[in-house]
């Protein structure tokens, strides 16, 4: 029999450092592992830091935009506002120069018949009497006093002239208030007949025709319409 005896001591430290040397590369196996994985959440957490960054700003842009745009509707607003209130002194300022004008021709309507059927329909529903001779009356001044109020002087023939005349004037939607003054016993020398001497005081929409004057209207014929008693007749004089 034959006995070996291995006399080399590289081998046999070999042989007694084998199975540390496959822990230590198991364990460093497993810590590569761990880093990998450690620096793939990383990574992953990185991104979705990134991404949420992302969106803050994104939203906050959007926030900013809105503003912008809800600081331009109060702008635009404002220079609507600013429009309509030029709008409104101009029309006033119309109505002033314009304002008497219209005043005159609603009293010359008034001082005579319609002709067509439409104007006479609407005469006779609000009372006139189409069979008054509006030469009768003579308007001798017209005169302005403020706060939208004229006084109108004249002549008539008998106090149911008088009377008739005051009808047609609480028929204009430009008037209001319309109230009598003192009516005076009168002689005229050329035709040498008798006369009546009166005068009206009455409010009047001197914004006729103007977006403002045409509410005012509305408005004022709406409360006519309420106010009008359900029965009976006012005694005009």
């Amino acid at each position: 029999m034959i006995v070996r005896i291995n006399l080399h001591p590289d081998r046999k430290a070999k042989s007694k450092s084998g199975p540390f040397k496959t822990v230590g590369v198991i364990l460093g196996i497993v810590i590569l592992v761990e880093i990998i994985a450690c620096i793939g959440a990383y990574s992953k957490m990185d991104s979705s830091v990134k991404k949420l960054v992302a969106q803050e700003r994104w939203e906050a842009q959007e926030r900013d935009e809105i503003k912008a745009r809800l600081a331009d509707v109060d702008k635009i607003k404002k220079q609507i506002e600013e429009l309509r209130n030029r709008e409104m002194t101009f029309a006033k300022l119309a109505a002033l120069r314009t304002g008497p004008q219209y005043i005159l021709n609603e009293l010359a309507r008034l001082l005579s018949n319609p002709r067509d059927v439409v104007a006479r329909r609407a005469a006779q529903e609000a009372e006139w009497s189409l069979t008054w001779d509006p030469e009768n009356i003579i308007l001798t001044k017209f005169s302005d006093i403020g706060n939208s109020e004229i006084e109108i002087f004249g002549t008539a023939r008998t106090n149911d002239d008088i009377g008739e005349f005051w009808k047609r004037l609480k028929s204009s939607p430009l008037m209001r208030n319309v109230r009598l003054g003192e009516v005076k016993d009168g002689h005229e020398s050329t035709l040498k007949i008798t006369t009546q001497s009166f005068s009206f005081t009455i409010e009047v929409n001197f914004n006729y025709q103007t977006q403002d004057g045409l509410a005012l209207i509305d408005l004022l014929t709406n409360e006519s319409a309420e106010e009008a008693p359900s029965g009976g007749s006012e005694n005009e004089g």
